[in-house]
């Protein structure tokens, strides 16, 4: 929509009424901070590993093992409902730093999105914990292109975030869930992360974000003072 006044007549000449500016802000860098706030499980498998040294994704070969779902949840994250959310991605540390405990890491297809929830619960060890959970439309492809020591940034998952903030019940410091599993990565092609358990969440899986709000005008507008001489349109 485009707001204009006229002091002239109602038929103008009209001059453009400025949106209001919008700000931009980067969250603090999200962290888990929980032992129980990531975790993964195997196909192949019973039960989800929550309490571990380590989170592995993509797919790992032999009996009982097979393709994985990885979780990881981010407590109050302070973002507004109906933020736009300008960019987002996930940070991850190799397990131990040892790109040997990773397998064939560009042969590793991953697809990311999130729990459909409002305010997302912790993960427990039970059977098909974090798969079962239900996902939101939005979901990104992750192929890994490379994998080095130190911090691994993600592909950008603002698609994701934004259908979660923009949910009628999300609320500032809510949490949620991301959900990252195999997506036909090459037989026994795997990460091996480091989980929050190991050496707490200064190497954990981390969640960065930057969104705006106000901007463009909505649909209507109540300007502070109508006089006679002034036409709005």
């Amino acid at each position: 929509y485009l707001w204009e006044y006229s002091t002239s007549s109602s038929s103008g000449p009209w001059t453009t009424i400025a949106s209001p500016p919008g700000n931009s802000v980067s969250i603090p860098e999200e962290a888990i901070i929980t032992n129980t706030d990531d975790g993964f499980e195997y196909a192949g498998q019973n039960g989800t590993h929550v309490i571990e040294n380590n989170i592995r994704l993509g797919n790992r070969s032999g009996s009982g093992y097979g393709d994985t779902w990885g979780g990881f949840r981010y407590t109050t994250v302070p973002i507004p409902q109906g933020a736009t959310i300008s960019s987002a991605s996930l940070k991850m540390w190799p397990f131990n730093n040892n790109l040997n405990q990773s397998t064939n890491p560009t042969g590793v297809r991953l697809k990311i999105y999130a729990e459909a929830v409002d305010n997302s619960t912790t993960f427990t060890s039970s059977d098909n914990n974090i798969r079962n959970r239900t996902s939101t439309s939005a979901q990104v492809d992750w192929d890994i292109s490379s994998w080095v020591s130190g911090w691994n940034t993600s592909v950008d998952i603002s698609p994701i975030i934004q259908e979660i903030v923009n949910r009628p019940g999300w609320s500032t410091n809510n949490a949620i869930n991301i959900i990252i599993k195999d997506d036909n990565s090459a037989t026994g092609a795997h990460l091996n992360i480091q989980q929050m358990e190991l050496t707490g969440s200064s190497s954990s899986c981390k969640l960065d974000v930057t969104y705006s709000t106000g901007g463009p005008h909505s649909s209507t507008y109540d300007p502070s003072t109508i006089t006679q001489t002034t036409w709005y349109r």
